[in-house]
């Protein structure tokens, strides 16, 4: 055996003795972290292509709208580390994707009205500003962001008091965490819409297809040994949404490329550098 394999042999058996709980914890940190990795893919492109356009708006408020929920559940309902631990991970994230990403914003986006100044001339009600306003999708600046989503939070809060007056804690948390793990299942239905119906793949992430997959699957595996019904139905019902994209998605990727190949060899031309980043 070569050196560093005897090195990490050793030495993963020194860990094991010193901890015992040392493969647990392992196991742990892939649980919180898996599911980060492709949207750090995500990140990177961001900050590569110094662009806001990569970045995709809906899946990151499905995720923070789901895992705000099972922050408020697990303060009445504490649960598993490792899975309080990915929604920190997740959230977290999301939240930097979404300040970097507005940091990138096209200059004639910055340039447009800020949700947060009226048009005296406008023929539009004030309850429409409000709206408006409440909309996450309209925000401009990182100011605005951080003062929707606090403002988002105190709100789902009162909402989620109001429910706890109406039917008691206990049915309240239920409540909540079974529509955290609904709102979890559309994680990726941007995607598919854009995948599977509009047939388009551009600017989405390889790793990304693949961290829904591995994701999915290792959701399904530690929810069974747990017997934690509830994430067990939505991390079933997540698996047959993403296999479909990912499904479509491999399927495009590869007619793609099969395009992009007898297009040279017809035109005998080289590719540049945009059509080679399009066949990665």
């Amino acid at each position: 055996m070569c050196f560093p394999l005897t090195s990490i042999h050793h030495l993963s058996f020194l860990m094991f003795e010193l901890s015992p709980k040392s493969p647990y914890y392992v196991l742990t940190a892939v649980v919180i972290f898996a599911p980060t990795i492709g949207y750090f893919d995500q990140l990177s492109k961001i900050i590569t292509l110094k662009s806001s356009k990569v970045f995709n708006k809906q899946t990151a408020a499905i995720q923070m709208l789901s895992n705000y929920l099972r922050f408020i559940y697990w303060y009445f309902e504490p649960y598993k580390i490792y899975l309080i631990g990915q929604s920190i991970a997740v959230f977290s994230l999301q939240i930097i994707s979404s300040i970097i990403s507005l940091h990138f914003l096209d200059k004639e986006a910055e340039n447009q009205q800020s949700f947060l100044l009226l048009n005296e001339n406008t023929r539009h009600s004030y309850f429409h500003h409000f709206i408006n306003a409440l909309n996450v999708f309209n925000v401009k600046t990182i100011l605005e962001l951080i003062i929707l989503l606090l403002i988002l939070g105190s709100i789902i809060l009162l909402i989620f008091a109001f429910l706890v007056f109406l039917i008691g804690v206990k049915s309240s948390t239920t409540f909540i965490i079974l529509l955290s793990n609904v709102i979890d299942t559309t994680t990726s239905f941007p995607l598919f819409i854009k995948v599977v119906i509009y047939h388009e793949i551009e600017g989405i992430s390889s790793v990304l297809m693949a961290q829904f997959l591995f994701g999915d699957l290792m959701k399904i595996t530690m929810y069974s040994i747990q017997k934690l019904g509830p994430f067990l139905f939505g991390a079933i019902l997540q698996l047959i949404i993403d296999s479909c994209l990912i499904a479509s998605y491999v399927k495009q990727n590869y007619k793609q490329k099969g395009m992009l190949r007898r297009y040279f060899y017809v035109h005998n031309d080289e590719p540049n550098e945009f059509t080679v980043l399009l066949s990665k």
